[in-house]
């Protein structure tokens, strides 16, 4: 406990990359997209990046690579997206295609092994497309905050109903946080999520926030 480790694995690994999402079904990890290169705050990919479009699944217990054939509509490669968990299913948001930033969602049932596009209640606000941006899921609501538009870092936080497929843009009471890209988020518990780091533009920044999906405020 408490030490780092590098497993020798077995199967087809997967080639080095960045800006892909990683998320953990079980004992299964499975990691989707990415870039070669960095992805600057601007339009499209990197000069000399090539943006990935593959499945890659790992089996935590058997320390094993697989690259898994599935089936449905699969989403293009795609750089700098989200992934959260929705009981057996990879819910991918947003990104950065090789046209620049995109807002299609996608969920891939790791069960069947089959990629949908998910299309939002229609009629409701919904996020512009972007990259960069941060989510995570409290209860049956994921959460995307920030990103990058293609031209400038955002600081908007939207709700997805994930049972009602509507989105919804929060306006927190307390005034929303600056605008940055590339920051991370994670859950507390059932009501509220952590925001850390990020980039504003050129600057690194050292931010540390709460938001409480309950009172509506960042912290």
């Amino acid at each position: 406990l408490g030490c780092w480790s590098t497993p020798k694995t077995t199967g087809s690994v997967p080639p080095p990359r960045l800006h892909h999402t990683a998320a953990l079904v079980g004992k299964l990890m499975y990691i989707f997209g990415g870039a070669t290169a960095r992805l600057p705050l601007g339009p499209g990919a990197a000069p000399g990046a090539e943006l990935l479009g593959e499945l890659d699944v790992y089996a935590t217990d058997k320390a094993a690579w697989s690259h898994p054939r599935t089936t449905g509509t699969a989403p293009e490669p795609t750089a700098a997206h989200t992934c959260v968990v929705v009981g057996g299913d990879l819910v991918l948001f947003g990104g950065c295609t090789r046209t620049g930033p995109t807002d299609a969602m996608y969920r891939f049932s790791t069960v069947r092994r089959v990629w949908t596009r998910e299309t939002p209640a229609a009629g409701a606000p919904a996020p512009c497309a972007r990259y960069g941006h941060c989510a995570c899921v409290l209860r049956q609501t994921m959460y995307v905050y920030g990103g990058f538009d293609g031209t400038r870092c955002l600081n908007d936080l939207w709700a997805y109903d994930l049972a009602a497929k509507r989105w919804s843009l929060v306006a927190p009471k307390s005034g929303a946080p600056a605008p940055c890209a590339f920051a991370q988020m994670s859950p507390i518990d059932a009501f509220r999520f952590l925001v850390t780091g990020g980039k504003d533009g050129a600057r690194l920044l050292e931010q540390c926030l709460v938001f409480d999906a309950m009172e509506g405020v960042w912290k």
